[in-house]
C-alpha cells in the first residue's frame, strides 16, 4: 500500500512538473527581457549559474502551486551552465543595438568585474520571476548583489521586491 501511494505521489509530481515546465530557451528569453527592461549591463558573465536561496519572504509573489514549481526548478536548474552568446544587454540604452555578454570560464580573476546570474525561477503563468544577480570585481571590496522578484506589467518586467541584498 505504501509503495502504491509513493508511486502515485511520484507520478503526480512528474505530471505537475511537465504541466508547469518552462523551457530553458524561454528562461533565456525572460532573462534577456529583464536585463533590457531594467537596464542591467552584464558585460562579463560567469559560465555557471548562481543558485537562488528560497525563504518564505522571497516567494511571497508566488502562489501555492508556483512554490512547488519553484522548488522543482531550483533542482533542475543545477543541470545547466550558461550558453555562449545567450545573454544580451544594451550599453547605450534600449534604443541601441544589443551587445552580447562575454562568457567567463574563470569567474575569479582578480580585479575583473564579473556578473553571476541565476537561471530564472518562473511562475506557471510566466508573469512572475525570481532571479539572483550579483556583480563583483574579485578585489575583496566592490560589488553588489541581491535576489529579485520581478512581475511583468504592461509588457515590461518590473522589480517588485529585493531580498538578501549585499554591497561592499
Amino acid at each position: 500500500m505504501k509503495k502504491k501511494i509513493g508511486l502515485t505521489t511520484f507520478g503526480l509530481i512528474i505530471l505537475y512538473y511537465f504541466l508547469t515546465f518552462t523551457s530553458v530557451d524561454r528562461k533565456y528569453e525572460i532573462l534577456n527581457e529583464i536585463i533590457k527592461d531594467n537596464d542591467f549591463r552584464p558585460g562579463n558573465v560567469c559560465y555557471h549559474f548562481d543558485d537562488v536561496a528560497f525563504f518564505d519572504k522571497n516567494l511571497v509573489d508566488f502562489g501555492i502551486w508556483d512554490k512547488l514549481s519553484a522548488q522543482t526548478q531550483k533542482l533542475t536548474n543545477r543541470f545547466y551552465t550558461m550558453r555562449e552568446n545567450a545573454i544580451q544587454y544594451f550599453p547605450g540604452g534600449t534604443g541601441k543595438l544589443p551587445v552580447v555578454s562575454r562568457l567567463e570560464l574563470d569567474c575569479d580573476i582578480d580585479h575583473k568585474s564579473v556578473y553571476r546570474i541565476s537561471l530564472p525561477i518562473v511562475s506557471t503563468d510566466e508573469e512572475t520571476v525570481l532571479l539572483k544577480i550579483t556583480e563583483g570585481c574579485n578585489c575583496n571590496l566592490g560589488g553588489q548583489g541581491a535576489e529579485y522578484s520581478f512581475k511583468r506589467t504592461d509588457g515590461k518586467w518590473r522589480i517588485t521586491n529585493r531580498f538578501n541584498i549585499w554591497i561592499s
